[in-house]
């Protein structure tokens, strides 16, 4: 695998990591919302199990669109440079990078975390 290719395939992959971790990250704040919400009475057991259920299908299906869109786009810009320079590799590790920030933003939400008022 020639180095460009190699390069791309490592930001693509770091990318995915990055991906699967704010997936799984949701998941785990849903799950101890839940928690909290039946422990303060606020939801019974099998409301809470049906949440967590049905929080972990649509956290699977939306992970999955996510990664299909990335690997399109990314499929995209590889074909658009077979000949490429230095420079277009540079600019899509960058786009790269950008993606993978607002990634991390789903990391950090927190359940509760309110916007402050306008």
């Amino acid at each position: 695998m020639d180095e460009k290719k190699k390069k791309v395939s490592e930001m693509m992959n770091e990318t995915l990591g990055s991906v699967n971790g704010a997936f799984q990250n949701l998941n785990e704040q849903a799950r101890t919302l839940v928690q909290t919400l039946m422990s303060q009475g606020k939801l019974s057991r099998e409301d809470g199990k049906k949440f967590v259920a049905d929080m972990g299908e649509k956290i699977k299906q939306h992970r999955s669109t996510v990664e299909t869109m990335l690997i399109n786009k990314v499929d995209t810009a590889v074909s658009r440079f077979n000949a490429s320079t230095q420079g277009q590799l540079e600019e899509l590790s960058k786009k790269i990078s950008q993606l993978s920030k607002e990634v991390e933003k789903f990391s950090s939400w927190k359940p509760g975390k309110k916007k402050a008022a306008p």
